[in-house]
This record gives C-alpha cells, structure tokens and sequence, in this order.
C-alpha cells in the first residue's frame, strides 16, 4: 500500500490479500513486470501486469577461474551482441 509500511505477496498463483482503506492506492511490482498504481477506489478484482520491455546491445560479463586453489585471476570484459536484429 503506497505511502505505508503495509504490504503482502502474492501465492504461487499470483493471488494476494491486504487491508486497505478506500483513499489508499495499491504500488504493484513484481521483477520483469512494469510498475503500477492503482487506486484502491477503482481496483478491478483481477490486475494484469504488463511485461517489462528490456533490449539489451551490450553485455558486461565477469570471470573467475581456479586451478589447484590457486586463483589465477579474474576476467573482465564487455561484448556486444545480436538480440532480435539489434546491432
């Protein structure tokens, strides 16, 4: 619930419970998902989150190699990749 330390999960359908008032406004994340607010005066029994569009053109990777526990060293770097067309 926005602007308060109130809060709840989902279960592992997606489902959720949580006290509110009617002037509350439901903050809704959840990790590959756009955000949402939503008031709780206009809140439908079913919210549908919409995908989080993410294009990626360059990746940064990092490496690590042991050998007879001794640490050789570490890698760094950064690749560019192909992604659905991109360049």
């Amino acid at each position: 619930v926005k602007n308060t330390q109130w809060g709840t999960v989902t279960d592992e359908n997606g489902r959720f419970t949580v006290t509110v008032r009617d002037v509350d406004s439901l903050l809704i994340t959840s990790v590959g998902y756009e955000t949402l607010l939503i008031a709780v005066s206009s809140a439908a029994d079913t919210i549908r989150m919409q995908q989080k569009v993410v294009s990626l053109s360059e990746i940064t990777f990092s490496a690590s190699r042991l050998k007879k526990r001794t640490r050789l060293g570490n890698v760094l770097g950064k690749s560019r990749i192909a992604i659905g067309g991109m360049h």
